[in-house]
């Protein structure tokens, strides 16, 4: 039986939100072994980000493939302490695309950040993307943590637009040693000293920016994801299951695969350190509406066949490869490291 009425009967949908979703897909078996720092890596992530930033955002956390109720509960903590905006669970691991696809199909923000979630924000990281977006109207993708070798990642277009112009340079990078704390984040045991004296980038409005980056934290304009497939993705991870999901759709856009020339962020793996000078926590500021910098991308398959189907072809060819190169900026005896 049924008695009274709903509250909600009749009364209009808020649609009122930020201009900014972060997205963080999170896999945590059990919480022990390779996964054991997880959660107090999480933590300060989610830290980082909300004392760090300085606009306005809300952050999705899909949790999947934990059946632990104790981590269950850490990660419910989070939420309710308001780190976290959105909580999904899947108990089954339905993989990190998945995760991904359950928000990013249908969000109404321009701007959507998708983040690991042991990466660590520094202070301001996002104006640093944003001043990326407003310096450089086509990029689509940009991350706040520039890497080695990222330049032929998905980039033709940004090859094939600037073939004649010196605004693309193999240049010294601006954060030698961001580049060096990523590359022993992810186990190596120093940066060669070629990645500490070359890398390139492009220069718009006396602006630098790092050409590519990686797919671990990257900041899109939404509008690039109307161009996503229509299926699933197969793997949980690997096997190239990014590519159809976050890198074409960007580049079917004819959008530029971009990083702040600054490192913004540190990449902290599985083993949480406890570095109270680089991972420093600030005191929170007030934060304001995210700027909209040009953000509508469309489809364009006429440049997508030029750029990355020709002119790609082209680029392979190693003699004019080394050509580009050298018409860059980069010494000759540097090719075979960059190649």
């Amino acid at each position: 039986m049924r008695e009274g009425t709903n509250n909600t009967k009749g009364v209009k949908v808020d649609y009122s939100h930020t201009n900014h979703r972060i997205i963080i897909p999170f896999y945590i078996s059990n919480g022990t072994d390779f996964y054991s720092d997880s959660i107090k890596i999480l933590e300060l992530c989610l830290l980082s980000l909300k004392r760090h930033s300085v606009y306005n955002h809300k952050v999705t956390l899909i949790c999947n493939g934990n059946r632990n109720n104790a981590v269950e509960n850490k990660i419910t903590a989070l939420y309710q302490n308001d780190l976290i905006q959105e909580l999904l669970f899947f108990p089954e691991a339905i993989g990190k695309v998945n995760a991904i696809l359950k928000v990013l199909r249908d969000i109404p923000e321009y701007y959507v950040t998708i983040t690991d979630g042991d990466v660590f924000f520094k202070t301001k990281w996002d104006k640093e993307v944003m001043d990326v977006f407003k310096n450089h109207p086509k990029a689509g993708a940009v991350s706040p943590i520039p890497i080695m070798r990222s330049h032929s990642g998905y980039t033709m277009n940004i090859w094939s637009d600037y073939l004649f112009s010196n605004k693309l340079q193999f240049k010294k990078p601006e954060d030698a040693l961001g580049l060096e704390h990523f590359s022993k984040s992810i186990g190596w045991p120093h940066l060669p000293e070629h990645f500490k004296n070359w890398i390139l980038m492009v220069t718009n409005n006396d602006h630098n920016a790092v050409v590519g980056h990686s797919h671990f934290c990257a900041t899109y304009k939404t509008t690039v994801f109307n161009a996503l497939p229509d299926d699933q993705p197969i793997y949980l991870l690997g096997n190239n299951s990014m590519f159809p999901f976050l890198d074409r759709p960007t580049t079917l856009c004819d959008g530029y695969r971009l990083a702040t020339a600054q490192t913004n962020g540190y990449h902290l793996g599985n083993t949480f350190v406890d570095d109270q000078d680089l991972y420093a926590l600030h005191t929170q500021q007030e934060c304001v509406e995210i700027p909209v910098h040009d953000h509508k991308m469309r489809v364009k398959p006429i440049s997508y066949f030029i750029k990355f189907k020709l002119f790609s072809k082209l680029m392979r060819t190693k003699w004019f490869k080394k050509k580009f190169y050298t018409s860059k900026g980069l010494p000759s005896e540097q090719l075979d490291n960059f190649m």
